[in-house]
């Protein structure tokens, strides 16, 4: 039987680790990249719905059908494919240790209706503001920019996709809670994929090139960058659409169903990495705390 199984284990102790670290880390990343999933396609489509009610519904797009396919392969795949295979809340060692964040999988509290909800609405409330304030900061007869001139609808178009790209993936990294060099680095790839493609796009036509999109984002990309107003609303629904998650998440750590033993745990590997860090260094940095605590 154990030669014909998909998975096999020699030994019932190896199943401790098996299961308190290496299942319920999985359980974790495979929740959060089911429910990422369609939070940002949520971000992603529902300003294309916005801009229905302004467009009386006629079906005009508010995306370059190029840099919409490209959505879910270039902009917003690598981020969130590290958090699914590298993440970890907690060490092996302290999931060992305190076995009772085990039973979070089991009471569905990384995974269900509730959570799903949860990151619904989350992603209604950041598309809304990242469509409308694009939206009457750039066009419906705003002057954004030096010359005098507004924006058209495809120049509004592609900073509220430039936003949503920079939203989406930035929610990766405040859900992320081991980010390595490879999170930062798939997450400057994504944004790297977006530059490049707006560029190509946008500098097609003066390069003699005929492409989907070309003409609607022709000249677009410096047009964007030397924009000051860019950069504020930038600024502006970044902070915005992010802040609710950082307020969450520090309301959750403070008084959540989740502090007792989960968050816990995690205050307590810190403080112990933080006490390793520290003797680590040599007897010199420990002298020098010694002496401020004996002033």
């Amino acid at each position: 039987a154990f030669n014909c199984s998909d998975y096999g284990v020699s030994q019932f102790r190896f199943l401790r680790r098996l299961l308190l670290a290496h299942g319920r880390w999985n359980n974790r990343r495979i929740s959060k990249v089911v429910v990422y999933m369609f939070y940002k396609n949520v971000v992603c489509v529902l300003p294309q719905f916005f801009l229905g009610f302004y467009s009386q519904f006629s079906g005009q797009k508010l995306y370059v059908d190029l840099m919409y396919q490209a959505y879910n392969v270039l902009f917003t795949f690598f981020p969130i494919l590290i958090l699914g295979i590298l993440d970890q809340d907690v060490s092996a060692e302290k999931s060992l240790a305190t076995p009772q964040l085990y039973s979070h999988g089991v009471k569905r509290r990384y995974l269900s209706v509730k959570v799903l909800m949860s990151w619904m609405a989350n992603g209604v409330f950041q598309a809304a503001v990242v469509f409308f304030v694009p939206f009457f900061a750039f066009g419906h007869t705003s002057i954004p920019k030096p010359d005098g001139r507004n924006s058209d609808l495809w120049e509004v178009g592609a900073i509220v996709y430039f936003l949503v790209i920079v939203v989406v993936n930035g929610k990766v990294l405040l859900e992320s809670q081991y980010i390595t060099n490879f999170t930062w680095f798939f997450i400057g790839v994504s944004l790297g994929f977006w530059i490049f493609c707006s560029l190509v796009l946008s500098q097609a036509n003066a390069w003699g090139m005929n492409l989907m999109g070309s003409v609607e984002l022709n000249g677009s990309l410096f047009v964007m960058l030397s924009t000051p107003s860019f950069w504020l609303v930038t600024l502006f629904v970044v902070t915005t659409s992010l802040a609710r998650d950082v307020w969450w998440k520090a309301f959750r750590r403070s008084w959540g169903q989740l502090r007792q033993d989960y968050h816990a745990a995690e205050d307590e590997e810190r403080q112990e990495m933080a006490q390793k860090r520290s003797t680590s260094t040599g007897g010199d940095t420990g002298l020098r705390q010694r002496n401020v605590a004996g002033q």
